[in-house]
């Protein structure tokens, strides 16, 4: 993601999405994803397969 307020979507395999400063929604589908919330209130969406969600810097809604 870029400094501003992003939405990032996986796509159908494996997915790495990493936000940064702003209000970030990253989706990772329905793959095995990693996702980085990164600085901001970000809002990770996980799914139904094994998925690694870290917040990190913020106040984060993680969900999957």
């Amino acid at each position: 993601g870029s400094d501003g307020d992003d939405v990032l979507a996986g796509q159908d395999g494996p997915d790495r999405l990493t936000g940064s400063s702003g209000n970030d929604i990253l989706d990772g589908g329905d793959a095995n994803d990693t996702i980085f919330g990164g600085g901001g209130n970000d809002q990770m969406i996980g799914g139904r397969q094994d998925d690694i969600l870290k917040g990190q810097d913020g106040d984060d809604s993680i969900e999957g």
